[in-house]
């Protein structure tokens, strides 16, 4: 018999799992890169939802700081054209800032708004420092 010109039963076998290697290879590999993309994806969809919310957020925090600016010189002009007494200017301002700070979400020194009996209740301070 000659065996150079023949396939034998063991190269046939070697063969095929060769094919089968890099077909899962080429499986693995692609799959991998499908995953890859699809968390890079989902990753940028995610960012660009939490960038697009806080933006929004500080979009919503200068409209607040446009308005109490506003307010605030309303305050001013006020001061400017009346003539005030003491007491009433300061019980205007504390009513004002009452005023002020009840439209902002963020966190102020509340003994500044509160009247004496409270703010000395809840901080242990004056109404103003």
């Amino acid at each position: 018999m000659t065996m150079g010109k023949t396939i034998t039963i063991k190269t046939m076998l070697l063969l095929m799992l060769s094919i089968v290697a890099i077909t899962l290879i080429l499986v693995i590999t692609i799959s991998l890169h499908r995953h890859i993309k699809l968390q890079n994806n989902f990753s940028k969809t995610s960012f660009n939802h939490e960038v697009s919310h806080h933006f929004k957020i500080i979009n919503q925090e200068l409209e607040d700081t446009e308005q109490a600016l506003i307010r605030l010189q309303g305050y001013a002009r006020s001061f400017f054209t009346k003539d005030y007494q003491f007491n009433t200017t300061l019980a205007f301002l504390k009513k004002a800032m009452i005023e002020n700070l009840r439209f902002n979400t963020h966190q102020y020194s509340a003994s500044l708004s509160l009247d004496s009996e409270l703010a000395q209740y809840y901080f242990n301070q004056p109404n103003y420092r």
